[in-house]
């Protein structure tokens, strides 16, 4: 949750463990040389107006 632990450099998704919850998550690799700036720009949308966590957390 929140974190890329299971992105690997080749592009392979890998599978979720059996029994765990699944969040999202975006990732762009970009190469910002010194004293420059790049954008990324991201659109992302789905119908899930409340998510709830094992954790107990929900979130809207």
């Amino acid at each position: 949750h929140g974190s890329f632990d299971q992105h690997v450099p080749d592009g392979n998704i890998l599978p979720s463990e059996k029994g765990s919850s699944i969040g999202a998550a975006v990732l762009s690799s970009v190469t910002v040389p010194s004293y420059q700036a790049r954008t990324v720009t991201f659109s992302l949308a789905w119908a899930c107006p409340e998510l709830r966590f094992a954790s107990g957390k929900t979130y809207h």
